[in-house]
């Protein structure tokens, strides 16, 4: 018995045969004219392209998995891929802390792929006593934590100046002298300040001395219980206080820079100062030893000592004169000077006595720029 088979290509993928078998009983039920389709396997292709984040950074390190098979290559350091897969095939491109995307291989062009990032919340941690961390929905007292982000975008010198307005039920009292610590209440009460679990002497820390670009974050711990550890210096609460530690770049190398500049506005008013009378009592002032010695009011405890800007035409200089602290020192020569009736020797030649610096105060609290520049690099190997 023949048979005859007639066969054609239809889209380089699908082979359709017809087959005409005569008389053949294993064949009764097939209608000869119902074609039959058989797949053709499908090429490999070979897909490119790049990952990136929602800001157009690269991504190092991304999955980009063939669906459904063990297939897969990893993003290199530009984000940057290439892989080879089968014609029609769909991509899984995975990161972590990113959704999960599913897209259509394209062979014939480069992929420009973009990963978001998970909306999803985290548990928060706290630092407690001793640097202790856990999650803050675990603790049974008030805590307030402020992020070290929020200093570094317009830092006070001093830092606690840093956490005004941000913590429930802390006041910073900022004082009038100059470079002098503010006062620190929590909840009405002085509180402890702890850095890097380290408790601090506040007669003795200096605030200034700390760097606000320097600081991790800051938990205010509130009530007995928050700083229990550090037994009675803790009784009214604890400001942990976490500074920077070095860590790994999570894409490489690194470098952060930080700039601010301030406009100090200075004193409103700047009081009033006398600029009659020098220093000394009752009219007499002479150094002699700067510890108030032979009776000439030197020890600086009074400004009511003789008059300024007192002609005498006497004098070479024109105006009254009496050894002063700036006064050139000879030890083999005795200076005579006169001052209000008493007459006496001294080995410090005499000054006129005149208004200096009149302005000192004024140009100390003149208003300032204050600049602040803070760069950090990070790196992994």
């Amino acid at each position: 018995m023949k048979k005859r088979l007639f066969c054609s290509m239809l889209n380089k993928a699908v082979i359709l045969l017809v087959p005409l078998f005569a008389h053949d009983p294993a064949f009764a039920h097939i209608d000869p004219k119902t074609p039959i389709y058989y797949e053709k396997n499908k090429f490999d292709v070979v897909v490119r392209g790049v990952v990136k984040d929602q800001d157009g950074r690269p991504l190092e390190g991304a999955t980009i998995t063939e669906k459904g098979t063990n297939n897969s290559v990893a993003s290199g350091n530009n984000g940057n891929f290439s892989i080879t897969v089968k014609e029609g095939a769909t991509l899984v491109i995975s990161y972590i802390g990113f959704e999960v995307q599913e897209i259509a291989a394209a062979a014939n062009t480069e992929m420009n792929i973009t990963l978001t990032l998970l909306d999803r919340a985290t548990s928060e941690v706290v630092v407690t006593a001793l640097g202790i961390r856990k999650e803050k929905a675990k603790i049974s007292y008030a805590t307030q934590e402020v992020k070290g982000s929020s200093m570094d975008k317009a830092p006070e010198s001093n830092v606690a100046n840093n956490l005004i307005g941000k913590v429930a039920g802390l006041n910073i009292l900022s004082k009038t002298n100059l470079f002098e610590n503010p006062e620190i209440l929590l909840r009405g009460k002085q509180t402890l300040v702890v850095i890097d679990g380290v408790p601090t002497d506040k007669d003795n820390f200096d605030f200034w001395n700390l760097n606000p670009n320097d600081i991790e974050n800051v938990n205010v711990l509130k009530g007995t219980a928050a700083a229990a550890l550090y037994g009675s210096l803790g009784i009214n609460g604890a400001i942990m206080i976490t500074t920077k530690k070095g860590k790994a770049g999570a894409r490489g190398v690194e470098v952060s820079y930080n700039s601010t500049t301030q406009f100090q506005a200075g004193f409103l008013r700047i009081p009033e100062t006398q600029s009659q009378y020098g220093m000394g009592w009752s009219g007499y002032y002479a150094f002699i030893d700067g510890k108030g010695g032979g009776g000439w009011y030197d020890d600086y405890g009074y400004v009511w000592g003789p008059k300024l800007n007192v002609p005498n035409s006497n004098n070479t200089s024109g105006f009254e004169e009496y050894p002063q602290y700036n006064s050139p020192y000879d030890p083999d020569n005795l200076f005579s000077f006169t001052q209000a009736g008493y007459t006496d020797q001294s080995h410090y030649k005499p000054l006129p006595g005149i208004t200096r610096g009149k302005d000192n105060l004024k140009n100390f609290l003149n208003n300032e720029l204050l600049t602040t520049h803070n760069i950090s690099i990070a790196g992994k190997n």
